[in-house]
């Protein structure tokens, strides 16, 4: 990822995808209100939805080490948290196939996994959060909306 600079000098991350020739279209965004499944109260959206077909390649967004990969038995469904040092760290949610395991050390733009359609999920996506000492925080904040170079 040359010649990028990132909005947070902390860590310079590039878009989870790469080699999709297609618009990618949000399908939920960060800070909507999210309806419970029945009516009741929604929750607050933590991260991006990105609608991509299902076995869409997705990438390490910045170099760390792998705190969690496998089933979240929560509404994330498979699930892969990448710890990225300084209190940063990025979750990609409702996956099917994952390449890497626990305590892993990955690099910016290694495959890790593919786009999958499980946990609260009505359809193939990846929800992609970023967190700052365990809040969530708008993903633009580091992710750059442009073809990885």
């Amino acid at each position: 990822s040359q010649g990028l600079t990132s909005v947070n000098p902390q860590i310079k991350m590039i878009r989870p995808f790469d080699d999709v020739t297609y618009p990618v279209f949000i399908s939920g965004k960060f800070g909507a209100l999210r309806h419970t499944e029945g009516g009741g109260n929604g929750r607050i959206h933590s991260g991006i939805d990105y609608k991509l077909d299902k076995g869409t390649h997705l990438l390490a967004m910045a170099d760390g080490v792998i705190e969690f990969a496998g089933d979240s038995e929560t509404g994330y469904g498979w699930l892969i948290i990448i710890n990225h040092g300084n209190g940063i760290k990025t979750y990609y949610a409702h996956l099917s196939k994952q390449w890497i395991l626990e305590g892993q050390t990955v690099k910016q733009g290694q495959k890790i996994a593919e786009v999958g359609n499980n946990g609260n999920s009505r359809g193939y996506h990846v929800h992609i959060e970023v967190r700052e000492n365990n809040v969530p925080v708008h993903p633009s904040k580091y992710i750059f909306y442009q073809k990885n170079v």
